[in-house]
């Protein structure tokens, strides 16, 4: 996993998403202003994702081509993103991805894809809020302490 370069698209990913229901195709940001994706950097700034059921650890998976993304996965450092257009539900069917297509590379689809209902935006907002991130961390925590122990 190479967070300095951009990644690419791979569609061997996660073989077993593939068989898995369909994801929603909507989007929970809009990074095709200035504006909003300055919003969603300032809020994004310092977070790492420490849910192993999160919503990102899937989208990366897909994205870097690894399905063990490893937590805390450094959602700050992260600068490229693939947004929610035709080809990514072509290879990644079962993977939602939470960005609104903009103009470019797919002018028509901008606003042909819908924002998502809250209930599904929850947990993509979930590690970008503070209270979010804080129980994050500590499940991740207490997660850590069970598995040490067992393992003893």
């Amino acid at each position: 996993l190479d967070l300095g370069g951009v990644p690419a698209l791979n569609a061997v990913v996660v073989a077993g998403l593939s068989t898995e229901a369909p994801a929603p195709q909507c989007w929970c940001f809009d990074l095709c202003s200035s504006s909003n994706a300055n919003a969603y950097w300032a809020a994004s700034r310092g977070v790492h994702v420490h849910n192993r059921s999160s919503p990102w650890l899937r989208y990366f998976a897909a994205v870097y081509s690894d399905a063990q993304v490893p937590i805390p996965f450094p959602l700050h450092r992260v600068n490229y993103f693939y947004h929610g257009v035709r080809q990514w539900y072509g290879l990644f069917s079962a993977v939602h991805n939470p960005f609104r297509p903009c103009d470019l590379p797919a002018p028509s689809e901008r606003s042909s894809v819908p924002p998502c209902a809250q209930s599904v935006c929850a947990a993509w907002h979930a590690p970008l809020s503070p209270s979010g991130e804080a129980a994050s961390r500590a499940h991740h925590k207490a997660s850590k302490v069970v598995t040490v122990a067992k393992d003893l």
